[in-house]
């Protein structure tokens, strides 16, 4: 979705908003704050987009419409939940 350089940029950007890419489990809220005033509308776009690659870590089906008005930590809950029934 982003290329390389702009990628690069953006963890730039994270490390200068006081988070590091291992921080980023831990900081989800402040990475989607960060995202929001980076991108703007695209913000949502971009969560989905990081969702589904987690989902899809996870070996987890990602169900989610363009119009949700879910967030990244909405759709890590719900990962969360996925991972819990099937245990």
């Amino acid at each position: 979705m982003l290329g390389e350089g702009v990628l690069e940029a953006f963890y730039l950007h994270l490390n200068e908003s006081g988070i590091s890419r291992k921080d980023l489990p831990q900081k989800v809220k402040l990475f989607c704050a960060v995202l929001e005033t980076t991108f703007g509308i695209q913000s949502p776009t971009i969560q989905r987009n990081v969702a589904k690659k987690l989902f899809n870590r996870l070996n987890l089906e990602f169900q989610s419409l363009e119009d949700d008005g879910k967030s990244l930590p909405d759709f890590i809950k719900d990962a969360k939940k996925a991972i819990m029934m099937e245990a």
